[in-house]
């Protein structure tokens, strides 16, 4: 993404929105996957109370890296 459209709060409203409607359809788990280098993603995604849960070894390509599985409870 390019950085002129980072930092505007507008992945915040879709997560929020996104686990909203998620708990209210009944859901308790939310699980994602991010390369293990995107340490900002990761910092992201535990503001919304995920934790890494594994390590998928060598699942992203070009280049190759892992990934890893995140998990919130809803």
């Amino acid at each position: 993404m390019h950085q002129d459209f980072r930092r505007q709060g507008v992945a915040t409203l879709l997560m929020n929105e996104a686990m909203r409607e998620l708990k209210k359809k009944g859901c308790v788990f939310l699980y994602l996957k991010v390369r293990s280098s995107n340490t900002d993603a990761q910092k992201f995604y535990e503001i919304f109370g995920f934790k890494v849960e594994s390590v998928r070894k060598n699942y992203y390509g070009d280049p190759d890296e892992n990934a890893l599985l995140m998990m919130a409870r809803l």
